[in-house]
């Protein structure tokens, strides 16, 4: 795996743990986590030009 896109990764999943422990104290059903777990982080296509390059 290339470094940018292991930096990319790691920080894309950063950002979802933060977010999880950011509402660990909601219940499941709540409208925020339902809403990180349909779309964990949103890269805005970046991933899709890193893959092509």
């Amino acid at each position: 795996m290339k470094k940018p896109i292991l930096l990319f990764v790691l920080t894309f999943s950063f950002l979802f743990l933060e977010n999880m422990l950011r509402t660990a104290h909601k219940d499941m059903d709540d409208r925020e986590v339902t809403h990180f777990f349909s779309s964990p982080v949103n890269d805005d296509g970046v991933w899709n030009f890193i893959k092509a390059s």
